[in-house]
């Protein structure tokens, strides 16, 4: 658990690293390109993330579980070879189909942005599927640094495209440039494999896809409705309202999804390959389960009661007056996204006991539902209404899906209840100072200087009293372990 708690610390503190970067850059970016700007450039990503999740088949998820790495390289090239053949169709769909794609979204101008979508994905992909590989040697500061460059070449692109003439061509530049940049950092760190492309031959390919021919056929259905769920938003909402509010929504997304890339994603990547090592050795992954789930709760409710607390106010003075909707929306969309926190990194866990038909259950439930109260509220004419009944819906499949992982893990719905309400009512005792300055009107630079000293206070308190999270804490630090 120690090793663990190290690699997910090395991915965290890389992704901490590069996460502040673009938010300190982001209140530039934000002055610099208009939310009609965001919402475009949100609908061509969303676009992209779904030919992403497609492309490689699933198979990079199988990349954990041979004990062979000689079995390994075929399946990470034969997921690189599907994805490219991925890559090359979607181009030749988007030339042709460019037109009828901006009459169906309805935004004037949007088909010639789509061009660029065959570049993000081909980039992009490679970054999904190397991760995979990287995460499996072990080699989390290669993964980490790749974080950190992705991020700053992006916005460094980004602001300065918008300097010289603000558009979405500017944002999305940004995004090529950030992946193009964290592919060669990720291809470099695969130098010591370089021998293992001796062992690719076409009969082992085709031999592995067959063994792990789940992946395909449940996992690339699950994780395509999860992203269409996920990416179908941004459609609706330009739709039944404009490219705006899609704006809007779109950093208010991003904001309220940083804890999640933060630490959920950097816990996933590892907690997939301990999981697997875990399940491979002893069979029984209930206590490695139950201490991740337990340390993502007092790590992640604070976060998420503090969101929505001092969104608004806090999106007003980082990112100007033109995005006050957008605080709003973030904080309807925290506690959904405390849910979230807790069950992506431990939805592997389908995989590593090869159930993925649960997870495919539960992912196209949650697209049809979200499909039905995104429409519900479009009808109705109010966007805080259709993104209220967005995220509850979010907070019900998400809360279902972590019930499912306990369940499948032998570990007791009460003990995950009472650990939430536990730490729930520790986070609002201490943020009880924070709610009163609010409700008193003080002054925007009060709330800010409240809300630091109380989060200190909140995880001074769980480091304390957990010995884990203290260890751990003391080891990144290279400082002593005794608590004074």
């Amino acid at each position: 658990m120690a090793r663990f708690a190290v690699n997910v610390l090395k991915l965290v503190s890389a992704s901490v690293v590069a996460q502040v970067l673009g938010f300190l850059l982001l209140p530039i970016i934000t002055r610099l390109y208009a939310p009609i700007d965001f919402g475009i450039f949100q609908l061509v990503m969303s676009i992209t993330a779904i030919v992403v999740v497609v492309a490689p088949f699933s198979y990079q998820f199988a990349l954990m579980l041979p004990k062979k790495d000689s079995d390994s390289i075929n399946l990470l090239v034969l997921s690189l070879g599907i994805a490219l053949l991925i890559t090359l169709v979607t181009a030749v769909l988007l030339i042709g189909g460019s037109d009828l794609i901006e009459e169906r979204v309805g935004v004037v101008g949007f088909g010639h942005y789509t061009y660029f979508v065959p570049i993000l994905v081909g980039f992009n992909v490679i970054y999904f599927i190397l991760t995979y590989w990287l995460s499996r040697k072990g080699r989390y500061g290669v993964i980490g640094l790749s974080k950190v460059l992705n991020n700053t070449f992006s916005k460094a692109v980004q602001i300065g495209a918008g300097l010289l003439a603000a558009s979405p061509l500017g944002l999305l530049g940004g995004m090529i440039a950030g992946f193009a940049v964290a592919d060669l950092v990720m291809i470099r760190g695969m130098k010591e494999d370089r021998h293992l492309v001796a062992d690719v031959n076409r009969e082992k390919m085709k031999s592995l896809a067959s063994r792990y021919r789940r992946f395909p056929l449940f996992n690339t259905g699950s994780n395509l409705t999860n992203t269409l769920s996920s990416e179908v938003t941004p459609f609706m909402l330009a739709f039944f309202f404009s490219p705006v509010v899609t704006g809007l929504y779109a950093l208010a997304h991003q904001a309220v999804n940083m804890p999640v890339r933060l630490i959920g994603i950097s816990t996933s990547q590892v907690f997939f390959q301990k999981a697997s090592e875990v399940q491979n050795q002893t069979g029984n992954v209930k206590e490695f389960v139950q201490t991740v789930h337990t340390s993502l709760i007092k790590l992640g409710v604070f976060p998420t009661l503090l969101t929505m607390l001092i969104a608004e106010d806090l999106f007003v003075l980082v990112f100007g007056s033109a995005w006050l909707m957008a605080g709003t929306f973030t904080q309807i969309l925290a506690p959904w996204f405390f849910f979230v926190f807790l069950s992506l990194p431990l939805s592997s866990i389908f995989s590593v006991l090869e159930k993925q038909n649960i997870d495919l259950s539960f992912n196209l439930l949650i697209l049809v539902s979200r499909v039905v109260v995104l429409v519900a509220g479009g009808i109705s004419g109010d966007p805080v209404l259709t993104i209220l009944l967005y995220s509850a819906t979010g907070v019900l499949f998400s809360g279902f899906m972590n019930i499912w992982i306990l369940r499948l893990s032998g570990i007791s719905l009460f003990t995950s209840l009472s650990t939430i309400a536990r730490y729930g009512a520790l986070g609002v005792v201490i943020a009880s100072p924070l709610m009163a300055v609010k409700v008193l009107g003080s002054s925007l630079i009060v709330l800010l200087v409240i809300s630091v000293l109380v989060t200190g206070i909140y995880y001074a308190c769980i480091i304390s009293y957990d010995n884990r999270l203290r260890t751990t804490f003391f080891d990144l630090i290279g400082g002593e372990r005794k608590w004074v």
